[in-house]
């Protein structure tokens, strides 16, 4: 067998990903040198994806389903099928848990290198910029930190960076379109600083992280509480620089985000409160 077609339907859930069979098929082309495995959907379902590319909405959600392949937990029509997959998963180098991960890497690069795809099409095109837009490149990156893909996100943020500011520059932009570009500007500086410490680059780190900061407050008001992830990391690298006083100081003088009136749907401020608690007691751990 040289080439393997993995039909993924519906792509959000996709049955293909939770039968016995259809996983050790995946597994053992994964394992077969020169045997190509190829996800594909239907024409709905690519339709479907785009959309959801588009508007970015639900696609953390979708990326954490993509994290939960489980070949214990797969299902098949005949039970001895089951134990029988089980038995040779199991007694193999990795086992069952490798085949998850090997399978979860192999998804999510899919998943990353279509968003890519797509993005590369959007872009390409003249006319209006649009905010969604350059949400897709804060998604798209951090996924591709999360798969280790770091010269790939490196190159997505400069891209994200160009893109927000020419739509910053759109006469006819609104002030909340204007707001959601410099905030996509501000989380791909913190993604690039991000990037800087994976590489033990500590110095340039907090550079990007102040630079974050910087466009956040250009982003103005209901932004407070969205910096707290970027406080976060910048007493982190301070705290990498054994600098554990200013670290903590600007733990202390983050605080005050959390009296921000305006909520951020996707970080409430009692997620806020924990990561400060949290930054806190691992730079008091750390000082001794």
């Amino acid at each position: 067998i040289g080439h393997i077609v993995a039909m993924l339907s519906p792509w959000r859930d996709a049955i293909y990903l939770k039968r016995v069979w259809c996983l050790f098929e995946a597994w053992t082309a994964t394992n077969t040198e020169n045997c190509e495995l190829e996800f594909v959907l239907t024409d709905k379902e690519a339709e479907d994806f785009r959309s959801s590319l588009c508007g970015t909405a639900g696609l953390d959600e979708v990326w954490r389903a993509l994290s939960g392949i489980s070949v214990e937990s797969a299902e098949a029509t005949m039970a001895e099928d089951k134990d029988n997959i089980l038995a040779l998963v199991r007694g193999s180098e990795r086992g069952a848990v490798g085949l998850d991960r090997a399978l979860t890497m192999r998804l999510q690069t899919w998943f990353v290198n279509a968003g890519m795809g797509h993005l590369r099409l959007v872009t390409g095109r003249t006319g209006d910029l649009f905010p969604d837009t350059s949400k897709l490149f804060v998604a798209l990156t951090r996924f591709n930190i999360d798969l280790g893909r770091l010269d790939d996100a490196t190159e997505l943020i400069f891209a994200g960076f160009d893109y927000c500011d020419r739509g910053l520059l759109q006469p006819a932009a609104s002030e909340d379109e204007r707001r959601n570009f410099q905030i996509h500007f501000a989380q791909l500086a913190s993604d690039h600083g991000v990037i800087f410490s994976e590489r033990g680059d500590f110095a340039a780190a907090l550079e990007a992280f102040e630079a974050s900061l910087g466009r956040f407050e250009l982003a103005g008001t209901g932004c407070g509480i969205m910096t707290v992830p970027v406080i976060c990391r910048i007493a982190d690298t301070l705290r990498e620089l054994g600098k554990f006083d200013e670290a903590l100081g600007r733990i202390e003088s983050a605080f005050h985000a959390l009296d921000d009136p305006i909520e951020v749907v996707d970080f409430p401020r009692s997620a806020a409160e924990v990561q400060l608690l949290l930054s806190k007691a691992t730079i008091r751990s750390w000082q001794g």
